[in-house]
This record gives structure tokens, sequence and C-alpha cells, in this order.
């Protein structure tokens, strides 16, 4: 398993202008937990054969497709809860992207 994850321009949001063509993928490092905790998962969905890249990485339950932005906040909310957050609605994904992206950003000596 890799120890980091590419993202392609078409999943990127944001860039405008002249840079906005100039990004044309994003690499994210992943720690050692994050990677066995990928493998685990990615075991269960598609036990040891191949994976398929054209499925999404966390599927809805009802139909299959990618679950959306307010849907992955529902179950953010969810796992603080249970982890003893009581003033969860404080967090969500997008403020914990941007905690991950800075703490990332401040430990790496490469620039992101």
């Amino acid at each position: 398993m890799k120890t980091e994850l590419k993202v392609s321009r078409p999943k990127l949001k944001g860039g405008s202008g002249c840079r906005k063509k100039g990004i044309t993928s994003r690499t994210v490092p992943l720690n050692e937990t994050a990677t066995l905790a990928f493998q685990k998962y990615l075991f269960s969905r598609f036990g040891s054969g191949p994976v398929n890249v054209d499925e999404p990485l966390f599927p809805s339950r009802y139909h299959g497709e990618r679950i959306n932005r307010s849907r992955a906040n529902v179950i953010v909310h969810a796992v603080l809860k249970k982890a003893g957050f009581y003033n969860q609605k404080c967090f969500g994904t997008h403020s914990l992207w941007k905690t991950f992206c800075r703490s990332t950003r401040s430990r790496s000596t490469i620039s992101i």
C-alpha cells in the first residue's frame, strides 16, 4: 500500500485565472495508522481481489453512489458524539480537512 494519496485535478476544488490549469494534482501523505486503516477498509470491501478504482471509496448504503457532503457531516458528527465530543456541531468535514492540512503542512518539509 502506498504511503501517499494522489488526487487528480478533476477532483480538486478551487484555482482561478492563470493558475487554474497549473495545478494538475495534489499529493497527501498518509501515516502508518491511516495506511493500516485503509488496508483494513479496502479488504472488507473488496476482499483480496483487485480494487475497482471506478467505484467510490465510501459508497451510499442506498444507491451505491458516493456519499454526499451532508451525509459525510452526519457521519463525522455521529463519530464525534461517540468519542465524547458533546459540542460536535462545531466540527465538520471542512473544518477537519483544514485542521489536517494545517498540521500536515507544519510538520512537512515539502511545500504542499
